[in-house]
């Protein structure tokens, strides 16, 4: 109950005037009490206090009006963005449902593409590819208006990278039939290095999941171990190659620098 009390008159005692205001009357009362030389000093200059008094309170009422309206303002457009908040995240998991099918089906298209290079110049593989790996524009404005309004920094900072290594992925992926030697996308590197780069996608985005549904402030960390279990998935349960391997241990790195603090990286090999 104090609190509230205090919270409700704090914008009046903390400006300026009205704090000169008080800090007067102090003055003048314990002056009045130490002196008694105050009562003929009164007489001859209360005209000239009393309206320097009353300057200083209406003023202070005035800058306390003010400030309390700002702070009501700033109180409104705060619930407001948390409302917004709340609808956007209602969304999202199923957003987050739909990226980690898109990075799925790029993963499994980029296996197929590393076995067939032909498929390359397939115009039916390339239509399907540019179906499957597009984003619906529901999910990438539901993502853009969690990352705008909501206040999880860590959060935040997941749903920025993904959207940079997805742009990543596509690019890479369109700009293969536009090299001088399209059959290096059939090569063994070439194909680790595009197919982790979709995996990376799955990971990143499964990690965010106890955040969206269960409002959970910390992410789930991504291992190693993380990324060659999607890889077999995608690969379907076959081994990883020594290719694999190394843009396996090459992500977890990234992982590490962009998200974990200083000794956690080595909880993830």
């Amino acid at each position: 109950m104090r609190n509230a009390i205090l919270k409700k008159y704090q914008p009046f005692l903390l400006n300026t005037p009205i704090g000169m205001f008080l800090g007067v009357l102090a003055g003048i009362g314990i002056s009045w009490f130490l002196s008694g030389e105050l009562g003929s000093e009164w007489s001859r200059l209360y005209t000239f206090v009393v309206t320097a008094l009353i300057s200083l309170a209406v003023a202070g009422f005035a800058v306390a009006g003010v400030i309390a309206n700002i702070q009501a303002q700033h109180e409104r457009d705060e619930e407001q963005r948390r409302r917004k908040l709340m609808a956007e995240k209602a969304f999202l998991p199923w957003s987050l449902s739909e990226i980690i099918e898109i990075a799925e089906r790029g993963a499994v298209m980029s296996e197929e593409l590393g076995g067939d290079t032909t498929l390359i110049n397939d115009p039916h593989f390339r239509a399907r590819s540019d179906e499957f790996l597009a984003m619906l524009p529901e999910v990438r404005d539901n993502l853009s208006k969690v990352v705008e309004h909501h206040d999880n920094e860590d959060f935040v900072k997941h749903v920025v990278s993904w959207l940079s290594e997805y742009q990543v992925c596509v690019a890479r992926w369109r700009g293969i039939s536009n090299r001088v030697q399209p059959m290096n996308a059939g090569s063994a590197v070439e194909t680790a290095q595009r197919t982790l780069g979709w995996v990376y996608l799955v990971a990143l985005a499964s990690s965010m999941f106890g955040y969206a549904r269960y409002d959970e402030q910390d992410m789930d960390a991504i291992s190693a171990e993380d990324l060659r279990r999607i890889t077999r998935r995608v690969r379907g349960y076959r081994e990883l190659t020594e290719q694999h391997e190394r843009v396996v241990e090459a992500k977890t790195r990234k992982y590490a620098r962009e998200f974990l603090q200083l000794g956690e990286s080595d909880k993830l090999s």
